[in-house]
């Protein structure tokens, strides 16, 4: 570049993304397909759950020739290198530590833009936390729209680090409520005994209520269930600290079997309110302009009743168009459970209007011939509801529930547009 030409860098995930001097938003490279016939290219030609991955890879590919073609005296680009990375944090003013490039690196990959304001504001997210945990944490709430919310780092840490199991979460808070609830039975100093009946029975009901929710045999749907069970385990964890705090004015121990038993308590409590919140936040669309993928999904997570501490994970992509909207005539919806008999089976169903693909993948051939023999059965059924099974096919591939939520790119692909201003 000649001298006294200012220029500007930015890094590009989907397309070349040109960062001028002035302020107005980055303009991205867009196909002149529009986005319904993209959406139903997408369905027709893809029939395996790697279509996600494949999908992204050739967005990749195609920025990568676009970039190339892009080259001229008014603007350079080229693969991104780590150097580029640490030229960055100097033009924002940051040290080139580890820690920094590192952060700086997790940005990228998931499609945050490394501005000095997206950086200062993951580093506030993870004063005071250490972990790779918290650097995702910290990337994601940030990649969500939920700068400033320190809680969401604390929601999604968890889920991570791979300690979120709704299932699991779910029997501790159970344990604890029996373990609180069988001091409720003698007198407790402060404390009216017939209101100490009277929240047993609440703590007996509640009980009982997430056995069913664990074996989803609730009358209402799994979803509705868990909305309910949230809005109870809060109101009762916000009884709890009213209770805690008269226990601490009748100077009971802290030490006390009854005091440790409630803190338990209000811990689980905690833990399952944030496996719930987790799913919420995951489900928020990407805010960033330079998307890995087109893909967003909703996503919910629920007991898995064949087998303990194992959770059902769904995914149901979001309507192109509206991201915060489902279009039930062309979606795709992901369901991977696991059992101890037939291993972890993932099921992808494409629909588009009331044609139906189903793409299977399951890591047991017993399992693989099971579910290739209700082929015809299925079929039947789908007619019956009024849709034609077009395909049914089984995959190899196995499918990656985390990369397809948050898809991560390869600094590889990423590619640096220099513009002469």
């Amino acid at each position: 570049m000649s001298g006294g030409i200012s220029t500007n860098t930015g890094f590009s995930l989907n397309g070349p993304v040109i960062y001028p001097n002035s302020k107005e938003k980055p303009q991205s490279v867009q196909s002149s397909e529009s986005s319904e016939e993209a959406s139903e290219s997408s369905l027709k030609a893809t029939r395996n759950t790697a279509a996600a991955s494949s999908s992204t890879s050739a967005n990749q590919a195609q920025a990568a020739n676009q970039a190339d073609a892009a080259q001229s005296s008014a603007a350079q680009s080229r693969r991104m290198s780590e150097g580029d990375i640490s030229d960055q944090l100097l033009k924002m003013g940051y040290p080139t530590t580890a820690e920094n490039r590192h952060l700086a690196s997790q940005m990228t990959q998931y499609g945050v833009p490394l501005s000095q304001e997206n950086f200062q504001a993951v580093l506030e997210q993870i004063k005071g936390r250490s972990g790779q945990e918290n650097i995702e944490a910290s990337v994601v709430s940030l990649l969500k729209g939920l700068t400033g919310l320190g809680r969401s780092v604390d929601i999604l840490a968890p889920f991570f680090a791979n300690q979120v199991s709704l299932d699991a979460t779910t029997s501790q808070l159970v344990r604890a409520l029996r373990q609180f609830q069988a001091h409720l039975s003698h007198p407790l100093r402060g404390f009216d005994m017939a209101m100490l009946t009277q929240l047993s029975s609440i703590m007996g009901s509640l009980v009982d209520d997430l056995k069913r929710f664990q074996t989803l045999l609730a009358k209402a749907s799994g979803q509705h269930n868990a909305d309910s069970l949230t809005r109870t385990v809060l109101a009762l964890s916000q009884f709890l600290n009213g209770i805690e705090q008269r226990l601490l004015m009748q100077e009971q121990p802290k030490q006390s079997s009854v005091h440790q038993d409630l803190k338990d308590l209000k811990q689980s409590g905690y833990d399952f309110l944030n496996a719930q919140l987790v799913q919420s936040v995951l489900s928020q669309s990407n805010q960033s302009k330079y998307p890995i993928q087109n893909d967003q999904f909703f996503y919910w997570s629920l007991p898995n009743p064949m087998h303990s501490n194992r959770d059902v994970d769904v995914l149901l992509r979001k309507s192109p168009s509206e991201p915060d909207q489902l279009d039930v005539k062309r979606t795709r919806l992901i369901v991977q459970l696991e059992t101890p008999d037939l291993g972890e089976i993932t099921v992808t169903i494409d629909i588009l209007n009331d044609v139906v693909w189903y793409t299977v993948n399951a890591n047991k051939k017993e399992t693989k011939a099971a579910l290739l023999s209700v082929r015809d059965t299925l079929a039947k059924q789908l007619k019956a509801a009024k849709y034609n099974l077009r395909g049914f096919s089984m995959t190899d591939q196995r499918v990656d529930i985390k990369t397809l939520l948050l898809p991560r790119a390869n600094l590889d692909d990423v590619v640096r547009i220099e513009v002469e201003a």
